[in-house]
């Protein structure tokens, strides 16, 4: 049954006037309770007439009593226009007191119960509606996570955690040091992201918290709320355990994250669970049937060590493949719409579960090694695993990929995305979270030394993390070693080229004079193209008795509506020159040069040179048209010679010619 009441006709509050209007199995109000002459009597008149155990839904303006609070909202002017000529005048004239307060007093009532009027204020973000019981009111979840500026996966599971609250009824927060797109995408849901700790001025109900930097100062910051700490990784050191009273579990994604927390000695056994990842299927929907044999396929690189062999295996079966991910400057934005289009998908991790939430084919691998093909028969056991490091136990070979394509079969795919889309449910998962905060903030209620010593442990947390004389920062030791690491790989392997004899980026026993650190896509059979705005090549300087130049032989890939292309060209930081690319080059091929003088062209020299967009110029009357799609530069060769020398490998003619007349009259121009 539906009944709508005027927001101007107060309900009764006492049972004689309830029952006049009968029982409900759910009460709505929108943009209404702040009119109220007795906002507190109209919601006690709910409470009565309502059918026990079912549900108010509520949307109103939400604003702080405190003016200085509002001073960032873009709207608040016209807002206060509202509330001082409409909204206000309405309860005064009913000698009530809804105008009196805001979303702080609201809060308390909520959480305390309090008999305090209901709120009236300025908005300061999207008003949220969900569904609570009223006699259980919803939490206050304050989460912490480094950054919510990309996609990884620390990212995406504070997304759906706070959506997911946020549907269940309860009120989630994102403490974070930068925020992105994706923190950006909570504040369209209602959801407040904050890079100031000292933006969170109410205590929560409880801290979940992600990485070690940032749960460190929520704790501190609120050392009387209870907290929870969630684990992602093995080995990064931000994911080692922050040791503090309030933190009442240690929880991991996998089995393998556990045995981290149950290595730890600070960590009480029987504080650590395992709380596997989830994926949202409402936002993750299975796609179309898959083909009898897989015909696309998408590889996911948060690292490049992998890409070739997966490139030549699907070659082998005749597979068209896509590569994402930031090894190769391509994120998607939408996995969920882009899964759809593919057959065969090479990941790990939390990606994995959301593509076989979409019923593709998953093959689990990563840079760091080769699970396989994810059948019925071994979800069982990598589930546990987050198909993640554990599981990859094998080396990436073109070989083994081949014999794992081969396993492909689509009613084997189909029963592997029945199995994950019912055991990896983010309504199951959020359930589970919301029993444990309970249980621990029952626990912290009840123990007479809640916060304990928290000075005593923030110094003892500092002690640890704090820069230190000798350089032996967690952090900075795993970034010495990789720094180590990349100077010994290309030192050992990159050499020197012959001044004046091209290097063809088409050739692949060429790959021994450069090495594409990002931003490039694998090479080709006609050379290496960028596939992001900032690409990174790494190559070493041959021995050259005077001040050298690098010549490339580039052409590019023109979008509609793009009239030309502005390139700089960067080694370590500084601007060396700047190529510019006219929108009618059509793909010809074209020399560009970068001059090396003093101790960048010394001989042996490791140069790291960075191509970055400056400027991408589009035809006003074409940019309807244009494409969206990137400014390509393809690379053919590189050549290495003394500063003064022409490029006369060839015979000269086209843009060759052009350029050995450029640079026998290029120092008259001025004259």
């Amino acid at each position: 049954m539906l009944k709508v009441i005027s927001p101007r006709l107060q309900a009764p509050a006492n049972s004689a006037g309830a029952d006049r209007l009968g029982v409900f199995d759910l009460i709505t109000s929108f943009d209404a309770v702040h009119d109220m002459a007795d906002p507190q009597a109209m919601l006690n008149a709910v409470r009565l007439v309502l059918e026990a155990g079912w549900s108010r839904m509520m949307q109103d303006i939400r604003g702080s009593a405190q003016f200085v609070n509002n001073m960032d909202v873009p709207f608040a002017t016209p807002l206060y226009t509202i509330s001082c000529m409409h909204s206000t005048p309405i309860p005064l004239g009913q000698r009530g007191d809804g105008q009196r307060v805001g979303e702080e007093a609201a809060l308390f009532n909520k959480r305390h119960g309090s008999r305090q009027p209901c709120y009236k204020g300025i908005l300061r973000r999207r008003a949220t509606m969900s569904s609570c019981s009223m006699n259980e009111p919803g939490l206050n979840v304050l989460i912490t996570n480094i950054v919510m500026s990309g996609r990884s996966g620390t990212e995406i599971v504070t997304r759906d955690l706070a959506l997911g609250l946020a549907r269940a009824g309860h009120n989630p927060t994102v403490y974070t040091q930068r925020i992105g797109p994706i923190g950006e995408e909570l504040k369209d849901h209602s959801i407040p992201v904050t890079t100031s700790i000292d933006g969170i001025g109410e205590p929560p109900d409880i801290i979940h918290a992600h990485h070690t930097p940032v749960a460190a100062v929520a704790v501190t910051r609120f050392p009387d709320v209870p907290a929870v700490f969630l684990a992602h990784d093995f080995v990064t050191w931000h994911d080692t355990p922050p040791i503090f009273t309030p933190i009442r579990r240690y929880l991991a994604v996998d089995t393998t994250v556990a045995e981290r927390l149950y290595g730890d000695p600070a960590v009480a056994d029987d504080t650590v669970e395992v709380v596997l990842n989830a994926v949202d299927m409402a936002r993750f929907p299975v796609g179309p049937p898959l083909p009898s044999r897989p015909e696309k396929a998408l590889a996911f690189a948060k690292n490049r060590g992998h890409v070739a062999a997966i490139k030549a295996a699907c070659d082998q079966r005749d597979i068209s493949l896509d590569v994402v991910g930031a090894a190769v400057g391509r994120i998607i934005e939408a996995p969920e719409e882009t899964l759809q289009q593919y057959d065969l998908v090479f990941t790990s991790a939390l990606s994995a579960i959301e593509a076989m939430a979409c019923g593709r084919a998953v093959i689990v691998c990563d840079g760091r090694g080769l699970a396989g093909l994810v059948t019925p028969q071994r979800f069982e056991a990598w589930r546990p695993m987050n198909f993640g490091l554990r599981t990859l136990s094998r080396p990436v070979t073109a070989t083994d990929l081949v014999s794992e394509i081969d396993g492909y079969d689509p009613v084997a795919s189909s029963e592997v995305c029945r199995l994950i889309r019912q055991d990896a449910d983010t309504t199951k998962w959020i359930a589970r979270f919301l029993a444990l905060y309970k249980t621990v903030i029952a626990e912290h209620r009840d123990d007479t030394a809640t916060s304990g010593n928290i000075a005593t442990e923030a110094s003892r947390h500092l002690e640890k993390w704090a820069p230190t004389y000798n350089r032996h920062w967690p952090w900075m030791v795993e970034r010495n070693t990789l720094l180590e690491r990349i100077g010994r790989l290309t030192g050992e392997t990159l050499k020197p080229q012959l001044p004046g004899k091209p290097i063809s980026f088409a050739n692949s026993a060429d790959r021994q004079f450069y090495e594409l650190v990002r931003g490039f896509s694998e090479p080709g059979a006609d050379g290496v193209w960028t596939v992001a705005d900032s690409a990174v090549l790494i190559v070493r300087v041959p021995s050259v008795e005077e001040d050298a130049e690098a010549v490339f032989e580039v052409s590019v890939d023109q979008p509609r509506g793009i009239a030309g292309l502005a390139v700089d060209i960067m080694i370590d930081g500084k601007t060396l020159t700047n190529w510019s690319f006219a929108g009618d080059a059509g793909g010809s091929p074209e020399f560009q040069t970068v001059q090396l003088r003093g101790e960048m062209a010394r001989h042996n020299q490791l140069l790291a040179i960075e191509f970055r967009v400056a400027e991408q110029l589009a035809l006003e009357e074409q940019v309807a048209g244009n494409s969206g799609e990137p400014f390509r530069i393809k690379f053919v060769s590189l050549t290495f010679q003394p500063l003064e020398a022409l490029p006369v490998t060839e015979p000269l003619r086209g843009p060759k010619w052009r350029r050995a007349v450029e640079q026998l009259f290029g120092r008259y121009r001025d004259l």
